[in-house]
């Protein structure tokens, strides 16, 4: 196209001025509370002997110096010593796991040790008595042939059968050399852990409660997600009841985040009550389609005929469960059918390359049932689970050594289950907690 052929083109409007701050006659109608990253005020000191190591930079009310991801480790080293040849600093990061199971299974190796001279004799120059340091703290390590992400520091303790111990540790040490009689060098050290906490936030925010929309899940609301499994029939002729866990998108929340679900049970109203409850009558009376029950045998209350039956048995089965939503008296007989919702971590040892694992419980839902007022076959709960294991306060990660993941579970167990048509069914759906609040413009670091 020529230049003569070209359309006219008219000057772009100017950009509207945007700001969040309310103007005239706005009003806000939601906002999200930004997590701060402030840059710390405080500074610490540690010494021993004649070495003073001061720690720029930190939060108040930290217990050791602690860095995030790409953070720069800035100080002070101040000396009292006379002969000095050179001063050293070394920051190392290293890792060890256990594992007993029938015998123990240990490893420990290093995951970087990096040395940065902060002064050396020359010419016959003293060392001044105070030496500033600024280095970068790494965010990888090399796991033999491949570049791995650098992990947070932990500290676990998973006792049982088997028992799993694992740790990540980083130090930062001064190293004063100083001649001693000749050619003789003496070393003094001193020895500082330090703390990587990288930063890590959800990328969706907690959405808003699915329970006004719980009865028209179809098509599921924005910001929410379906995990669909089944419990499984062991008889012929019994179908399977299907399991539908309602959760927050994305998958990735914050340890003190309260999560919302939904679990909802579907399956005719005569296999829902079988699975649920341990007494024949109530069962029989729906397997038998009758189109009437007299629930003396239920309630001190006179005989009650109800019609029809699915609905109604439902409704009567969650009246009769209304104190036990969350473990249905499990620990009162082990026959009782019990739904539980909760959030588990599991650590992995990998120590001479044999894989180990243990589990603990973070953090244990409380549910409470729904009566869905236009279904008859589907047994529906809510509730929100949140961390609550204090052990728990850094996001899963992975080493060639060990690695922590978490999950969000739910266990079915059916009343009498020794004689159910239904199997036991647990299901863990992996997930990531991560130590820090939902961010809308979350840093690069962090996605």
């Amino acid at each position: 196209m020529s230049a003569a052929e070209l359309p006219p083109y008219t000057p772009s409007i100017a950009m509207p001025y945007y700001t969040a701050e309310l103007q005239e006659g706005e009003q806000r109608l939601s906002s999200v509370q930004h997590a701060s990253n402030p840059t710390g005020q405080v500074s610490l000191e540690y010494n021993h002997g004649d070495i003073t190591i001061t720690m720029h930079e930190q939060e108040p009310g930290v217990e050791v110096p602690t860095y995030t991801h790409a953070g720069i480790v800035k100080g002070t080293v101040d000396l009292a010593e006379d002969s000095v040849l050179s001063v050293l600093l070394k920051l190392e990061g290293r890792q060890s796991v256990a594992a007993i199971r029938q015998d123990l299974l240990e490893e420990q190796s290093c995951l970087f040790s990096d040395t940065y001279e902060l002064w050396k004799k020359r010419d016959g120059v003293s060392c001044p008595p105070t030496l500033d340091f600024s280095i970068p703290f790494p965010t990888t390590y090399q796991d033999k042939h491949h570049t791995a992400t650098l992990p947070p520091s932990f500290t676990g303790r998973y006792p049982g059968e088997p028992s799993i111990w694992a740790n990540v540790w980083y130090i930062l040490r001064v190293i004063v050399i100083k001649r001693r009689f000749g050619s003789w060098e003496k070393r003094r050290t001193l020895s500082q852990v330090i703390s990587y906490r990288p930063q890590s936030s959800p990328a969706l925010p907690i959405p808003p409660n699915l329970l006004p929309l719980l009865s028209v899940v179809t098509p599921i609301p924005e910001g929410w997600q379906t995990i669909f499994t089944i419990i499984p029939s062991r008889r012929r002729g019994t179908r399977a009841i299907d399991c539908h866990l309602f959760i927050p998108a994305g998958g990735i929340y914050a340890i003190m985040d309260r999560i919302p679900f939904h679990l909802q049970l579907r399956a005719p109203a005569d296999h829902l009550i079988k699975l649920t409850m341990r007494g024949a009558p109530l069962a029989e009376a729906a397997t038998a389609g009758l189109s009437g029950l007299n629930l003396r045998s239920f309630d001190s209350t006179p005989p009650t005929v109800i019609t029809p039956p699915s609905r109604n048995l439902l409704f009567i089965f969650h009246n009769l469960l209304h104190a036990n939503s969350t473990r249905m008296d499990t620990a009162r007989s082990a026959n009782a059918a019990s739904v539980r919702v909760y959030l588990q971590r599991m650590i992995t040892s990998k120590a001479r390359g044999q894989n180990v694992r243990q589990t603990v419980i973070a953090g244990e839902a409380t549910l409470t049932e729904m009566a869905l007022s236009d279904s008859e076959d589907v047994l529906a709960w809510g509730g929100y689970v949140s961390c609550t294991a204090a052990t728990v306060n850094t996001a899963g990660f992975s080493t060639n050594a060990f690695e922590v993941k978490d999950f969000l579970v739910v266990h079915i167990k059916p009343a009498s289950l020794e004689s159910s048509p239904w199997i036991e069914h647990k299901h863990a759906h992996p997930i990531q907690l991560v130590p820090d609040s939902y961010r809308e413009n979350r840093p690069a670091s962090e996605q």
